[in-house]
């Protein structure tokens, strides 16, 4: 593509005035636009904890990356300390502002030098469409904000839909709620066991983290999670689980042998240089082993930023933490990519193991991520175990692990300390 127009940085008042214009031009030549908004999550951060030089440098920088993806005829504009605008003019349906979302994200997901540091882009992109989502520049920049909070750090971009509207008027005032959560410790960890097959000993734990808010009650994960990533607090929410976990795992009674918490991850923390040094220090402050923690990504996330993901991974592995990959089987990753990775387990996803016994597909998929597992040396964990049928099956197949409901629910820190307190462990049977 040709090298589109960038324009120095302007106010919020004079881009809308840019926006009423190109509509003009669209309305008269009876044509479709498109806006990307593109909002740089970390930008504040790079301000201050490298310097504002640098925090400059990567504006520079993603407005090259922008400019290298507009056609002559498009614009781009910051209309923000950290926000740029692309309109694309005369697109004919969404996939021509899919295609240039794609290209914007391939090439802020490498990482970038600025003041001697690496730095990796954490951005969202959201998309409206002239006059599809909006015929005043009012409405059509207000779809693509709300596109643009809809999308996460592993979809990177969103498309506007009246749905996003309706979820976004029903949670107003909570983006403020959850900041006050994290300060004042609303926020708590819950624990589904996880037990070993062979012996039936409990072997671990995954921490779940649950918000109940003083007046809507309990907020579903999948909402305060991808608020968190919105709003650039995920960063926060991750360093709550893995403390409080660490510091809890000292409570626990009759843990005994191989038996780890595990912390879920998501891909922009993972993607950080000092992510594992900060892990380490924290296995430190609360006299932890490494091989007590277990750190869980799933293998999409994993796809988002590989190399960066797959550095940071090595460094805990080579300390002795443990390295899960969640929800297995529902990725895209090739077995060439996955034999790199340093995992220690594989967690099959439940979507496969909840039908397995009725589907022959699905239990040829469980077999075959077992064999894969341990060819690898890895341990295999089933996820959503319901029933005695299952986990005899799971067994007969060579399954190392499970958890679910037919074990336990999530259950708090105080509840955990009761259901461990009453477990009898038995002796691993010896090899026949």
């Amino acid at each position: 593509m040709s090298s589109g127009r960038v324009t120095s940085k302007t106010g919020f008042t004079a881009f809308m005035s840019v926006l009423d214009h190109h509509l003009q031009v669209s309305e008269a030549n009876n044509q479709k636009l498109g806006l990307i908004l593109v909002e740089l999550d970390n930008l504040r951060r790079v301000n201050t904890t490298i310097s504002y030089d640098a925090g400059r440098d990567m504006l520079v920088a993603v407005a090259e990356v922008l400019q290298g993806v507009a056609r002559s005829c498009d614009r781009v504009i910051q209309y923000s300390d950290q926000g740029f605008a692309v309109l694309l003019c005369g697109v004919r349906n969404e996939g021509h502002c899919e295609l240039a979302a794609n290209k914007i994200w391939r090439e802020l997901e490498d990482s970038f030098v600025v003041d001697g540091h690496r730095v990796l882009m954490e951005a969202r992109m959201g998309i409206a469409i002239y006059p599809r989502d909006g015929r005043t520049p009012k409405e059509v920049m207000k779809a693509a904000e709300v596109a643009q909070n809809a999308a996460t750090a592993t979809t990177h971009f969103a498309f506007y839909s009246p749905a996003q509207t309706a979820e976004a008027t029903g949670l107003i005032g909570i983006e403020a709620d959850l900041e006050q959560a994290i300060r004042e410790g609303q926020m708590e960890m819950h624990y589904q066991p996880k037990l070993a097959l062979q012996n039936s000993n409990p072997c671990g734990v995954e921490a779940l983290m649950r918000w109940f808010h003083p007046q809507r009650g309990a907020v579903r994960p999948d909402i305060f999670i991808g608020l968190a990533e919105r709003l650039g607090l995920i960063d926060d929410l991750t360093w709550f689980a893995l403390n409080t976990s660490l510091r809890q795992l000292r409570e626990w009674p009759q843990v005994r042998g191989d038996f780890s918490v595990a912390v879920n991850v998501p891909p922009q923390t993972i993607q950080k240089i000092e992510f594992a040094e900060l892990v380490l220090n924290a296995l430190q402050i609360w006299d932890a082993k490494p091989e007590e923690l277990t750190i869980e990504i799933t293998e999409t996330a994993l796809m988002t930023n590989p190399k960066a993901s797959l550095e940071t991974l090595q460094l805990l592995r080579d300390e002795g933490v443990r390295i899960a990959i969640d929800d297995f089987g529902t990725g895209y990753s090739s077995l060439a990519y996955f034999k790199n990775i340093p995992a220690t387990e594989l967690k099959i996803d439940r979507s496969f193991v909840f039908n397995m016994l009725d589907n022959p597909g699905d239990r040829q998929i469980v077999q075959t991520v077992i064999n894969l597992a341990h060819g690898f040396g890895l341990k295999v964990v089933a996820e959503g175990i319901e029933d005695s049928e299952t986990e005899a099956a799971l067994i007969a197949m060579g399954c190392d692990q499970a958890q679910g409901y037919f074990y336990s629910k999530p259950i708090s820190n105080r509840g955990l300390q009761g259901w461990l307190s009453g477990f009898a462990y038995t002796p691993t049977p010896e090899p026949a």
